[in-house]
């Protein structure tokens, strides 16, 4: 197979490359005299740590490391000083540090044994803290490009715009394909939420738009009509599920002006694209991640690796392709290790329907089990982005965790309602909380670990008799008809449930409850309000009335 970038020489004086912000153009002939005089600037076949960036030095260098067969690892923008164990565990021969558009490059020795096919390194979790990195040869990342080329149907005076990052994996198939088949990148270092980004989008009339779900969640709640760009083709979406309503409103709007939107399935480890849903079919199948790209095979399997065929059925997608990964890296010993089968076991539970596109219906460890009860976090996920694009899922065995940003508190009853009805879970074991701004990783996902650490697991401070109790009661609820009543104000509820002649606004539960009636109104008062905010027990009834009449948590 021939080497990625091997043919750039035959695309002469068209663009490659595209300054955003000043407009300067970049030949095919200056980019192969660039990275040929910077690969022997830099002589040797050693590993190179890269900041990869989106910028023309940065991307000169990218270039010249894979056209020279020189291992690469891509690293974030302004962090292999900051990760000076990455720096240790793999002794890179060169570091190129990207300060202010400018790639600077510093020798060391000469790095460990490499395979001979083994061309870009890429972390496993998006960020460059874990010493786990993806291998992948140069025929896998040239296999890819070939595929992505083929079924996005690139076609001559294709101008891409760098949304993403570079180290990002699904970010540098978009400089792979592109740069391999003659067709232009347009640079930029503005985000789609910025008028930078469209201002560049414009003038350099860019045909294709990629972004991941998060993407299409600001660009559908601030009313951005992709249609409106009579440039652009198509667009792309990949890096997570999109939910469904929003597939549907891109792929509809962007197919009656004619243009394409293709949701795409991929990870690290398959270079990463592993399958598409064709855009004639995106509205009718907007759940689906659609078929194998061409070169792949997809199958799903059972726990014990017995092949599924009947329709409907879920299990592990499992994708045999040439862009699967050599294997993983932990020690700079791995990186002289040959490629193992060709085979991914992605971990995604998957089905697929009669007409044969798949469906990914879960993640296997993205499950959690409060008491007892089985939680599929992403199909929580899903019918949560219904109620809220932008809020996300996650928590622990002892609660489940749903954020939304704050904008949108006033739908955080009805988040909360959702979990309720869907999940059958007790009140005290869900929580919903709103963020100024939900925290994600370089690739734009969702970054649940940090958010579990920065919200973190509520501590129960009641004593251990009060927990038992109430969730006794909670359990029995239903039992005792408690669920069923629907109270007409907090003092009603107060009236009936402690025994109470008289309840005035100025009454707390401290006031006129005992220990006897604390686990009903408790329950009672969870089930109205949706929450109870710690110290309810002193607080006044208006102060309850407010709440539920707010709607508030």
């Amino acid at each position: 197979m021939t080497r990625l970038f091997a043919k750039l020489e035959s695309f002469g004086d068209a663009v490659a490359l595209v300054d955003g912000r000043s407009g300067a153009e970049v030949t095919y002939g200056q980019l192969v005299e660039r990275a040929d005089a910077w690969a022997s600037q830099h002589p040797g076949r050693g590993l190179v740590f890269l900041e990869a960036d989106n910028h023309v030095d940065a991307t000169v260098a990218y270039v010249a490391c894979v056209r020279s067969g020189r291992p690469v690892f891509l690293a974030a923008a302004g962090t292999i000083d900051k990760t000076p164990h990455l720096v240790d565990t793999y002794q890179p021969s060169l570091l190129v540090r990207s300060r202010d558009d400018r790639s600077e490059a510093e020798q060391r020795g000469d790095g460990p044994v490499c395979h001979p096919d083994l061309g870009v390194l890429l972390s496993t979790s998006g960020s460059t803290g874990s010493p786990k990195l993806v291998r992948l040869s140069h025929t896998n990342i040239k296999a890819n490009s070939d595929s992505i080329a083929e079924y996005l149907q690139l076609a001559p005076g294709e101008r891409a715009i760098t949304g993403l990052k570079p180290n990002y994996s699904y970010g540098m198939s978009i400089v792979n394909s592109h740069l391999d088949n003659g067709h232009a990148l347009v640079l930029t270092h503005a985000s789609v939420t910025e008028d930078a980004f469209w201002a560049t989008f414009a003038e350099q009339e860019v045909t294709s738009l990629a972004g991941v779900p998060f993407t299409y969640e600001t660009l559908a709640r601030v009313g951005r009509d992709l249609s409106s760009f009579a440039h652009l083709r198509y667009a792309t979406q990949a890096g997570g599920k999109l939910h469904a309503d929003l597939v549907r409103h891109f792929a509809d709007q962007l197919s009656a002006a004619g243009r394409r939107f293709y949701v795409m399935y991929g990870q690290t480890e398959a270079a990463p694209r592993i399958s598409f849903l064709p855009p004639d079919r995106a509205s009718a199948h907007a759940r689906s991640i659609g078929i194998p790209v061409p070169g792949g095979t997809i199958r799903l399997e059972d726990d014990d690796g017995t092949p599924i065929d009947a329709p409907d059925v879920p299990g592990i997608l499992v994708y045999e392709g040439p862009n699967v990964m050599m294997g993983y890296a932990l020690h700079a010993s791995d990186l002289a290790e040959p490629a193992g089968p060709p085979v991914l076991r992605t971990g995604d539970i998957a089905t697929f329907d009669p007409a044969g596109l798949f469906y990914i219906v879960g993640r296997a460890k993205r499950f959690i089990k409060p008491f007892g009860v089985r939680v599929n976090l992403d199909d929580v996920e899903q019918k949560l982005k219904g109620i809220e694009p932008l809020a996300v899922a996650t928590g622990t065995d002892d609660e489940l965790l749903l954020v939304l940003p704050v904008s949108a508190a006033a739908r955080a009853a009805e988040a909360r309602a959702m979990a309720i009805d869907t999940l059958g879970l007790p009140p005290h074991a869900l929580r919903v909380e709103t963020l100024d701004e939900i925290p994600r990783l370089p690739t734009g996902k969702t970054d649940y670990k940090a958010l579990l650490s920065q919200l973190g697991p509520q501590p129960d401070t009641r004593p251990a008799w009060r927990r038992f109790v109430a969730y006794f009661f909670e359990e029995v609820a239903d039992i005792l008809g408690l669920r069923e009543r629907a109270w007409s104000s907090i003092a009603e509820l107060f009236r009936v449930l402690i025994g109470a002649d008289e309840v005035s606004d100025e009454h707390t539960f401290s006031d006129l409850g005992d220990s006897m009636s604390y686990v009903q109104v408790r329950v009672e008062l969870e089930q109205l309000l949706g929450h109870l905010p710690q110290g309810w027990e002193r607080m006044t009834v208006a102060e309850l009335e407010s709440m539920r009449s707010a709607g508030a948590l």
